[in-house]
């Protein structure tokens, strides 16, 4: 077997060269390792995530309540469904970044929420009287 040619000796196999063998290796994902390029991407996938959940809150009306809620709650599942295929894409293809990914993640999701809490609160202020 010629071990410098880069074949496995087995019929059949592809040529395979050192370093190359999983998706961990490419240089996508070396860079999707970094912890400011996870972290950029957990904001992303935050404030996206709280934006479609304001998009989709729109979806209720008054002349069909229950069919609105069925959406929002459908969408809600989706959401959830992207975000949790997002955490395990970045926990088993660029764990370094996992953390900074997680943590931003929450941190921003969170923080858009408390801010749209406050930009509603102020909407309905009573009017003063005098």
């Amino acid at each position: 077997m010629d071990r410098g040619s880069g074949r496995s000796g087995q019929p059949g196999s592809a040529d395979r060269r050192e370093g190359t063998g999983t998706l961990a290796d490419t240089t996508v994902m070396a860079v999707f390792s970094s912890p400011y390029i996870a972290a950029v991407l957990g904001v992303g996938v935050g404030v996206g995530s709280l934006a479609v959940a304001r998009a989709a809150s729109r979806l209720v009306t008054p002349d069909d309540a229950f069919l609105g809620f069925a959406k929002v709650a459908l969408i809600s599942f989706a959401r959830m469904l992207v975000i949790l295929a997002a955490l395990a894409a970045v926990f088993f293809f660029a764990r370094p970044g996992f953390v900074a990914f997680g943590v931003a993640l929450i941190v921003s999701f969170i923080g858009t929420l408390g801010y749209e809490a406050f930009r509603v609160s102020t909407r309905h202020r009573p009017a003063r009287t005098s």
